[in-house]
């Protein structure tokens, strides 16, 4: 089965996680100049105006000239990842009808409670996607669509020998999370161990200490990484109660180590366990043994890589 993929390239993050597709045999990525992108965003802005017979009218050509070259009778998934492309309506429908023998597929990597624009958009696409996969447990249950995890792949370059220095490492926005950091912070100071914790926001001196600061901009992703490499552990403190698989689990997978996480809801995924991860509610449930833990490796199909998805879209696709 082959899959046409849109989105990928919609952004860097989205590309480091989905990355993996490029080297899929079965997979064709499109890449999207400006003025294709400035026509997509016009035909999306003007779809409550004008009839779907005339918006598709005027963008079947495009897509025409674009996917001439592709067999348009090929059994074939149009996989898109969350973007514009993906919540085009018109773009959408027109793929459809240039590839006849197609099923379509949205993968939504945002939670649809933080973006209201993305819920309207969501709602005026929906209908013409045979499969939408999210990877957001809630959002799943309420909208009856399929959850999977997000994707990641590792970074090129990462080096996993690299000596550890820090038993544990906390990178991440202040959003309310600057108190229970420095509360976990003081406690694993008070007992030996040895931390990085950095702080994205306005520093607050009473909490500024050796191994807790601050910076005022982000972080290059691969300077972060590097800190991951030189820890043991890795630590999640989540703004609000989550229900999907964060950006700090994937990392603590992909790069073997242990996650202290007070994401509930990761205890129902395929791969926790408690060797690995520790879930904590407040800085005083936490065990500080954790942290002395070896990572426990297990032999099991890594739940974030893209091959893992492309398989898990073609078993749902064969049972409707």
């Amino acid at each position: 089965m082959k899959y046409l993929v849109s989105g990928l390239y919609v952004d860097d993050s989205v590309y480091q996680a989905f990355r993996g597709l490029e080297s899929n045999s079965d997979v064709i990525t499109v890449k999207n100049n400006l003025l294709y992108t400035l026509i997509l965003k016009i035909s999306r802005k003007i779809s409550t105006y004008m009839s779907n017979q005339v918006l598709d009218f005027i963008v079947f050509p495009i897509v025409y000239l674009k996917f001439r070259k592709y067999n348009r009778k090929e059994k074939i998934v149009l996989f898109f990842i969350e973007s514009l492309e993906a919540l085009c309506p018109a773009y959408i429908r027109t793929l459809k009808k240039f590839f006849v023998n197609s099923k379509t597929v949205l993968f939504l990597v945002n939670t649809l409670d933080e973006y209201e624009k993305m819920k309207i958009y969501v709602n005026n696409v929906k209908q013409e996607y045979n499969l939408i996969i999210t990877c957001n447990k809630k959002n799943a249950l309420d909208n009856n669509w399929k959850y999977h995890p997000d994707c990641y792949t590792s970074i090129d370059g990462y080096d996993e020998h690299t000596e550890v220095k820090y038993d544990i490492v906390f990178l991440g926005a202040e959003k309310g999370r600057e108190k229970i950091a420095h509360d976990i912070f003081e406690k694993m100071v008070k007992n030996g161990k040895i931390c990085n914790f950095i702080i994205l926001g306005p520093e607050k001196k009473k909490y500024v200490s050796p191994g807790f600061r601050y910076i005022n901009k982000p972080m290059p992703y691969k300077d972060y990484l590097k800190i991951v490499s030189q820890s043991k552990c890795i630590l999640e403190i989540t703004p609000r109660n989550e229900s999907f698989c964060t950006l700090r689990t994937m990392e603590a997978y992909t790069y073997k180590k242990l996650l202290l996480t007070n994401n509930k809801s990761i205890s129902s995924e395929s791969f926790y366990s408690p060797k690995n991860i520790f879930i904590y509610r407040n800085a005083d449930d936490i065990d500080i043994d954790f942290i002395n833990n070896k990572y426990y490796e297990e032999n099991r199909t890594n739940p974030f890589s893209t091959e893992n998805l492309l398989l898990f879209i073609r078993t749902e696709l064969e049972r409707m």
